[in-house]
C-alpha cells in the first residue's frame, strides 16, 4: 500500500515554521539540520517535519505496527515521487535584506552591492596596500589590510574596513562577516566588517583544511567577476591591524577653529562649528590601522618559532640588536637538556629512565593539543629539558631498542595529533 503524503506541501510547511524560527537565515539552518539527521534528504525532511510537531499521520500508522520513526521516514520516502530538481528549487537560499546570510564565496556575485554576507575560507594570501588604482588612494597615504579567502567555490579579496584588533596569517581559517561592494572598474570584492580566527593551521578542520594554500605567483587580479588580489599591495605572511582613533580629523578641525581668527562672520561661524565636529569625530571614531606585518620573504622565522603569532605566548622572547626574536619555549628546553646532557655526560644503566624523561612533556603537550588545558612556559621549558636530557642518553643504548622507543613515542604523538584535528565546523 503506497503511503498518500503531500511531500510538497509537507517541505514548504517546514520551510515556513524555520522563517518564523531562524529568521536570519531559515534555509541555510534547514540543511544544516537536514545533514544531521543523516539520512537521504526526503527522510531528513520527514523526520525534522515530526521533530518540529508538523503531523504526517503515515509516520503515526508505521509506528503503531512496530516501525520506527527512522523506519518509517525511509519507507515513506521511498515511495514519495519528488525529484532532487524540484527539492533544490525549494531549499534554494534567498537573499534575506539586512541579515548575515550564509553563503559560499561563489555566490557573492549572487547578492546585491551592500548586502551582508557570513563567509568562511582559509586565507591563501594577505597583503598591505591600497584596492584602488588611482591618484586619491596613493595620496591617501593609509595602507589597507588585504587578504584573498578562498573555499571549495573559488576566491575572493577581503578588505578589513571596519576597526578590529586582529593578526591575520596566511593559511589560517577564518569566518568573515562583511558586504559585498565593487569597484568602478566591476569586480566585486569584501569589505570585512568583523574577522573571527577559528583555528590556526597546526590543528587544522574539517574540509576548510583540506584546501590547499596556493602560490602568491599563481592568483590572479580577478576571476569570475570577483576581485583576488589587490592592485597594489605587498604579499605579507602576516599582518596585525589594530583600532586607531582618527586624530587626522582633529588636526583638520583644530585648523578649521584656528581660521575663525580671521574675523569674517559668516565664514568664521562655520568654521568653528565644522572645527568642533572635526574634533569630536577624531576623538571618538576608530579606523583599521596596519601596525606591523611581515613579508612573505621572512618565512624562515618560524624555524625558530614555528607558531602563528597569536600564540607567541608559548615562545620565549629575546630582544636582539633592536629586534625581537621568538624562541619556542618547549625547543628551548629540548635543547638545553641536549646541552647539559652532553656537557656532564649523563648516563643512565636503564632505558627506563630516559623513556620516562620524555612523557612528561608528552603529556603537557598532548593535554594542551587536545584543549584540556593550556600549559605555561616554564612548565614548557622545564619538560622539554627533560626531554631533551631523554634525547642525549638514549644514545649510549643500542640502534633497535633506540628505534623502538622513537617509534612508540611517534605513533603516540601521530594518533594524538590525529584526534586535535577533528573538529567540527557548523555549516550554518
Amino acid at each position: 500500500m503506497r503511503m498518500k503524503v503531500d511531500f510538497e506541501e509537507l517541505l514548504k510547511n517546514l520551510i515556513k515554521l524555520y522563517r518564523r524560527k531562524y529568521p536570519h537565515n531559515p534555509i541555510g539552518v534547514l540543511k544544516y539540520h537536514l545533514k544531521r539527521v543523516g539520512l537521504s534528504p526526503t527522510a531528513s525532511i520527514i523526520i525534522l517535519a515530526v521533530k518540529n510537531g508538523l503531523e504526517v499521520p503515515e509516520i503515526d500508522k508505521l509506528t503503531s505496527k512496530g516501525f520506527t520513526v527512522e523506519q518509517a521516514a525511509e519507507k515513506i520516502a521511498g515511495e514519495v515521487e519528488f525529484g532532487e530538481e524540484q527539492l533544490e528549487k525549494l531549499l534554494r537560499s534567498r537573499y534575506v535584506p539586512g541579515a548575515y546570510q550564509r553563503i559560499s564565496i561563489a555566490e557573492c556575485s549572487e547578492v546585491p552591492i551592500g548586502g551582508h554576507v557570513s563567509l568562511y575560507g582559509r586565507i591563501v594570501a594577505a597583503y598591505v596596500g591600497s584596492l584602488e588604482k588611482d591618484l586619491i588612494g596613493d595620496l591617501s597615504g593609509y595602507e589597507s589590510a588585504l587578504f584573498t579567502l578562498r573555499d571549495h567555490s573559488g576566491m575572493i579579496l577581503v578588505k578589513v574596513a571596519k576597526p578590529i584588533d586582529i593578526t591575520i596569517m596566511r593559511g589560517s581559517i577564518v569566518r568573515v562577516w562583511g558586504q559585498v561592494n565593487r569597484l568602478r572598474s566591476g569586480e566585486i570584492y569584501i569589505s570585512a566588517e568583523n574577522i573571527v580566527r577559528l583555528q590556526p593551521v597546526e590543528d587544522d578542520f574539517k574540509k576548510l583544511s583540506e584546501i590547499d594554500l596556493v602560490g602568491l605567483n599563481m592568483i590572479p587580479s580577478s576571476m569570475d567577476g570577483k576581485l583576488i588580489k589587490p592592485f597594489k599591495g605587498k604579499p605579507a605572511d602576516t599582518i596585525t591591524v589594530q583600532r586607531e582613533r582618527r586624530f587626522e580629523l582633529t588636526l583638520c578641525g583644530c585648523f578649521l577653529c584656528f581660521l575663525t581668527l580671521i574675523g569674517i562672520p559668516i565664514l568664521s561661524i562655520f568654521t568653528c562649528c565644522a572645527g568642533l565636529i572635526l574634533i569630536i569625530l577624531g576623538l571618538v571614531v576608530e579606523h583599521p590601522k596596519v601596525k606591523g606585518f611581515e613579508l612573505a620573504k621572512t618565512s624562515l622565522r618560524l624555524l625558530l618559532e614555528h607558531h602563528p603569532p597569536w600564540l607567541r605566548h608559548r615562545c620565549i622572547r629575546l630582544r636582539l640588536l633592536k629586534r625581537e626574536i621568538y624562541l619556542c619555549a618547549r625547543c628551548t628546553g629540548t635543547f638545553l637538556g641536549y646541552l647539559t646532557a652532553s656537557i656532564f655526560k649523563i648516563t643512565f644503566q636503564s632505558i627506563l629512565y630516559p623513556t620516562m624523561l620524555g612523557i612528561p612533556a608528552l603529556i603537557d603537550w598532548s593535554t594542551q593539543k587536545l584543549s584540556l588545558r593550556e600549559s605555561c612556559n616554564p612548565i614548557r621549558v622545564l619538560t622539554g629539558f627533560l626531554l631533551g636530557v631523554g634525547f642525549a642518553t638514549i644514545t649510549n643504548f643500542p640502534m633497535p631498542v633506540r628505534t623502538t622507543i622513537m617509534l612508540c613515542f611517534i605513533i603516540l604523538t601521530a594518533i594524538i595529533y590525529s584526534y586535535s584535528t577533528k573538529f567540527y565546523i557548523d555549516t550554518i
